[in-house]
């Protein structure tokens, strides 16, 4: 077992994916976990900004909490 809990921050459709970049870099060279976005019906999807964080971090765990396919 870890000394240190797991930790995740969350995001969500309403920002844009360079904001969630931001915020995706900031934790993890703060240690947190992962990412969780949860999908807002009127705003835009999470799968533009998931894929952005994807694509910029190395560490984090990516997760979807609410997500729409349609």
């Amino acid at each position: 077992m870890s000394k240190h809990p797991r930790l995740s921050i969350r995001l969500h459709g309403g920002m844009s994916p360079q904001a969630c970049v931001e915020q995706a870099r900031a934790a993890e060279v703060a240690g947190i976990d992962a990412i969780w976005f949860a999908e807002n019906p009127f705003a835009r999807g999470i799968v533009p900004a998931a894929a952005a964080c994807a694509l910029a971090t190395k560490t984090q765990n990516i997760g979807a909490g609410g997500f729409n396919p349609y």
